[in-house]
């Protein structure tokens, strides 16, 4: 791509990034999840803003799943229908953004994602073919009946979108060593691609046209790649968008690849979601080892002053200056209680260590964490756990001054990493406050 096309896709991932709202979503239907993989797969954003996108993702498909209660049930409806029924397709696209966000399909809230897609085996071509992709880039192994079939697929269907996907399907199944095998038998399907191109560069849609590029662009084939992305970007209106928020997404995934600036989906997580698991994800609850188990909070009476305990930690080193910070734990919305502690620790500690030690001098700093391949994702502290359903979670805040509950930090202020990169600093406060979004 030119310095001119690569501008042109950044005008699109800006305009993209200019439809996220106030929740960190990107509206109804499976727009958040598709806009999620565009975000992941070209780093846009911070990790935290990326991780509130993930986490306003996984409310609205909680409440899809409680809305239909199970996905394993799930059965295609008509197009019509589609904003109301959780279909196979449905699944697959939010199953594709968790994945591109390390967080393990397989393993969602109770939920096996990717197992309820691969028992739907008599569902359309284009279906199967993207419910194989998703499965195959969650890191679980794609048996060979459905090599089978996505191989009959490729050789049979001439229609763009379900030759293009059966083709990425196939793509990530050869990259498992078992399948090697598969690479030679996509110089058909390509060609087939190949010759759906129009005269004018396109493959009919903006859609299809995306699809294509990405197919093509794995395979390695020799074809108009110039041309194709020209005929995209003739289509990009004076906002930077292609259309709508998904068309737009799916768009900045193709000349992401074509241009080098996007790695392939979960390929940028250290371990993919699901990795050498066949029926459990990777995600594994750890609690602090001097955990207590409390079922409810610490109360502490909020006509009171603040509880603040002070205690020194040893030191670590002999080098540096010590710094001292201040953490706290509000609970609801309305600050019903509050906790707070101030801790003396040596330089470079991680707000994840404070966390730790300030859980082993009392007990209402108790917490656990869920470990993925980025960092510690703190679920639970001093005996609430997070409640998606009800819209509850704990947000961590990085403040100048003591937290007021007068005057409540906005949510700019919450903090711009994980616990594990936030490197603490002296004179500092920092606030864990379990609210409803």
């Amino acid at each position: 791509m030119t310095q001119q096309s690569i501008r042109e896709l950044q005008r699109a991932i800006d305009w993209l990034t200019l439809q996220r709202s106030k929740d960190w979503g990107w509206g109804t239907g499976t727009d958040t999840a598709q806009a999620i993989v565009a975000m992941e797969m070209t780093k846009t954003g911070g990790r935290l803003e990326r991780e509130l996108s993930a986490k306003q993702l996984e409310i609205e498909l909680l409440a899809r799943l409680w809305q239909h209660h199970d996905p394993d049930s799930v059965t295609l409806q008509q197009q019509d229908d589609e904003d109301e029924a959780l279909t196979v397709a449905n699944i697959a696209t939010y199953s594709m953004a968790l994945a591109s966000a390390c967080h393990d399909p397989r393993q969602f809230h109770g939920h096996d994602l990717i197992g309820s897609l691969l028992q739907h085996e008599t569902i359309s071509d284009l279906d199967f073919s993207y419910s194989s992709l998703v499965a195959c880039e969650s890191g679980t192994h794609v048996r060979k009946r459905h090599i089978r079939r996505l191989m009959e697929i490729a050789n049979t269907k001439h229609t763009v979108d379900s030759l293009s996907v059966a083709i990425l399907a196939l793509q990530c199944v050869e990259h498992d060593h078992r399948n090697r095998n598969v690479k030679p038998l996509l110089k058909k399907p390509l060609a087939t691609l190949i010759a759906l191109q129009q005269p004018d560069g396109g493959f009919g849609s903006l859609h299809t046209t995306a699809l294509a590029i990405r197919a093509l662009q794995e395979g390695k084939a020799t074809w108009n790649r110039t041309n194709a992305v020209d005929w995209l970007l003739n289509h990009q209106g004076p906002d930077g968008a292609f259309f709508d928020i998904a068309t737009t997404a799916e768009v900045i995934i193709a000349l992401a690849r074509v241009s080098g600036v996007a790695e392939g989906i979960a390929d940028h997580c250290e371990v993919r979601p699901g990795a050498d698991k066949d029926n459990v994800g990777t995600a594994v609850i750890i609690p602090h080892p001097s955990a207590v188990d409390t079922k409810r909070p610490v109360s502490v009476n909020v006509s009171e002053p603040i509880a603040t305990d002070e205690y020194r930690l040893p030191q670590i080193s002999d080098s540096g200056t010590n710094v001292t910070v201040s953490y706290s734990l509000w609970i609801g919305s309305n600050i019903t209680e509050k906790r707070s502690i101030n801790i003396t620790a040596d330089h470079n500690v991680t707000f994840y260590e404070i966390m730790q030690r300030a859980s082993d001098l009392d007990s209402a700093f108790t917490f656990s964490a869920t470990e993925w391949p980025n960092g510690h994702y703190v679920h639970t502290l001093s005996g609430l756990k997070e409640e998606p359903m009800s819209y509850h979670f704990w947000l961590l805040y990085k403040l100048r001054s003591c937290p007021d509950p007068q005057n409540p930090p906005s949510n700019q202020l919450v903090a711009p990493t994980g616990v594990d990169d936030l490197i603490v600093q002296n004179g500092e406060h920092y606030l864990f406050w379990y609210k409803k979004l």
